[in-house]
Order: structure tokens, then sequence, then C-alpha cells
């Protein structure tokens, strides 16, 4: 099981929906990271859009906003921060988890946590330092992860985040 990261356009389709997905590699971000680069900019924090003041476990039916550490920089999934991203597009850098690093990688992610976001294959991670402005609000910004499974079918869109128990996995229903 993995999760795919899409652009609120998606109506909950995953790839066979509008929008667009995110991809750690070359071919979507700006810059791509290798999983072991540790820093400001690949350590996340998860807030839920509508409800900031949400402490509660990241359900992937939730709009939410992935930014650095800092809060200087927010995932924005259109063109001036990423490149060609479809959502149908469906291999090992666009299938991702989510891993807590501030505390056990186990049991829920919670907003509010310090999580790093990685490919399936635990190679690359996200870097946030040339994505936008903490700010902006748009349909770029508030994202939606949904479970998918091996054929890059929505499994379901109301599991929670769990803290990457699993190599190939992140999420448990």
């Amino acid at each position: 099981e993995y999760m795919g990261i899409f652009s609120n356009q998606n109506h909950g389709k995953g790839p066979k929906g509008a929008g667009t997905r995110l991809d750690l590699s070359i071919k979507c971000v700006r810059k791509e990271a290798p999983a072991d680069l540790d820093s400001a900019n690949t350590r996340l924090v998860l807030e839920h859009c509508g409800a900031r003041e949400d402490a509660g476990p990241v359900r992937m039916s939730h709009e939410i906003g992935i930014y650095n550490e800092k809060r200087t920089k927010r995932v924005d999934l259109g063109q001036l921060c990423v490149k060609d991203c479809p959502a149908a597009r469906d291999d090992g850098n666009s299938r991702l988890v989510f891993r807590r690093l501030d505390g056990p990688d186990e049991g829920p992610v919670c907003y509010g946590h310090v999580v790093g976001l990685f490919t399936e294959s635990a190679d690359k991670r996200l870097d946030m330092s040339t994505m936008g402005d903490p700010n902006h609000e748009s349909w770029a910004t508030a994202v939606y992860a949904f479970m998918l499974d091996q054929e890059g079918e929505v499994v379901r869109d109301d599991f929670v985040c769990d803290g990457g128990a699993r190599v190939t996995g992140g999420c448990t229903v």
C-alpha cells in the first residue's frame, strides 16, 4: 500500500482524475533530494486546511497543506513550483509514504508532527526549497493524499496515515 498526493482539482479520482500529482523525481520537482538529506526543507509539517487548530490524526479525506518545518515554504503543485506532473503518472517516484521524524515512527501521523515524505523505494524525499509561499491558498496548495493499490486505483480516502511502519506503506486503514 502506498499513497499519492494530488491537487484538489482531482476530486478524489486518483490517477484517473484531472489535476496534478506530486512526483519526487526531477521530472516533476525542481530539486530532487536523496532520502538521507535531513534539513528544515526536508522536514515537513502537515496542516488541515480550514481547521488549522486540528491536532488529531491526518485523515486522507482531508484537504491538507504540506509545509517545511519552519513553515516558510508550502507544497505548490502549480507550474511555478513543479514541472509536468499529470495525475495519471503512477511510478516509484509518485508512490509516496510519510514517515514520522519527531517521535516513534509508529501509530498515526498527526497534524503538527514533523514528518518526511519519501518515495515508495525510500531513495528520494521531498525537498521544499523550491516550493511556494506558505500563505498562498489555491487549488495547487490544498492537496489530498489517497491510499492506492498496486494498480494505482484509489482504495479509500478515509484512512489514517500511519507513521511508516512498513517500507512500502505507511498508511493503514
